[in-house]
């Protein structure tokens, strides 16, 4: 009996205790939450900068270049021999953002002498006679022999059973 009472004496010293550790960081977060907006860097705070920053993200990528939005962008450099396809960048009610070795081009738009598409999350290229190349992300293309790369090489990754 006297242990139960020592062990509820102390639970309830436990809970007293840590009710004033909480209080008391509750109100040093308090105090964090008072801020100089100038401290802290590029955010935008009234509603005007607000809808010029979604303004500008609604336009196409090329748009600040004087381009339109019906022109398809094509790389006119001599083509590389290996496509990259570092990944993709879903944006709201808008084409997504295709980055290829390095460089942000938008969906349906060409690369050399391949359309680009993403479908399910992988890029699909389709060259002038409609044969279709599916690359995953972190995946190569090789366009002199149509032939997909990975990056790492099979059985180089084993995973630990439990």
């Amino acid at each position: 009996m006297i242990e139960h009472r020592l062990n509820s004496l102390l639970a309830l010293s436990l809970m007293i205790t840590a009710g004033a550790a909480f209080s008391q960081s509750a109100s040093a977060a308090d105090q964090a939450t008072q801020f100089n907006p100038e401290q802290l860097g590029r955010l935008f705070f009234s509603p005007e900068q607000r809808t010029d920053i979604e303004r500008t993200r609604s336009q196409p990528i090329d748009s600040a270049a004087g381009g339109s939005q019906s022109e398809v962008p094509v790389l006119t450099e001599a083509p590389p021999a290996l496509i990259r396809f570092d990944g993709i960048a879903h944006r709201p009610q808008r084409s997504a953002v295709i980055w290829i070795n390095g460089r942000a081009l938008e969906e349906e738009s060409a690369l050399y002498r391949y359309r680009l598409h993403i479908d399910a999350g992988a890029l699909v290229l389709t060259d002038q006679t409609g044969q279709r190349f599916r690359l995953s992300v972190g995946q190569l293309f090789d366009m002199d022999r149509g032939a997909i790369l990975d990056t790492v090489p099979p059985n180089a990754v084993e995973v630990a059973r439990r």
